[in-house]
């Protein structure tokens, strides 16, 4: 199983930079949302980037004055703060609705998905194991030692073969015993 475990972690993570890496693009941190082409507007509006940069612009420049060195061979663009939020397209009224309620609810959307795709995963019936031995095999042990035949814990001596099946413990080991656990 820890062969299955790795599959999905290597596949998880080749697939998260191609599903993250267009809320990146489409935040609000590398272009203005003006300059968004319109058939990208799903992705920006699903992108919980983008609504919490929003949320970050309006609390750190909402009527702040920016003072600048002018002094310095940097050219001071900006006076205040309301003038960065205008230049980002970023209305100030925009801070509870739409930004602070659309993270909530695309909170709540993915853990709703992820516990209906864990569920969907848990329901499913168990896979054959890829080798040849049926789902229900038995195993002796004595004295710690684990074999599927009594013969083979015995060694070569009928005396010691006698006794090794006098004192092996058998252990059935099902696959399917999940089934039989409550609420399964």
């Amino acid at each position: 199983s820890s062969g299955i475990n790795a599959e999905y972690g290597a596949i998880a993570s080749a697939v998260t930079p191609l599903v993250a890496l267009p809320f990146f693009l489409f935040g609000g941190l590398y272009q203005s949302e003006a300059s968004t082409p319109e058939y990208f507007y799903p992705i920006k509006y699903l992108s919980w980037l983008r609504y919490g940069f929003q949320m970050y612009l309006i609390n750190e420049f909402d009527g702040q004055p920016l003072n600048c060195n002018r002094n310095s061979s940097t050219p001071c663009i900006f006076s205040n703060g309301n003038e960065v939020l205008a230049y980002y397209h970023i209305d100030v009224e925009d801070q509870w609705f739409p930004n602070f309620f659309a993270i909530v609810a695309l909170a709540l959307f993915y853990l709703f998905l992820s516990i209906a795709l864990l569920w969907c995963k848990v329901r499913q019936p168990p896979q054959k194991p890829d080798d040849t031995r049926s789902s229900d095999q038995s195993f002796f042990y004595t004295n710690g030692a684990r074999a599927s035949d009594p013969e083979q814990l015995a060694g070569e001596s009928s005396h010691v073969s006698k006794v090794a099946k006098q004192k092996t413990t058998v252990i059935h080991v099902t696959a399917n015993c999940h089934s039989s656990l409550p609420g399964m």
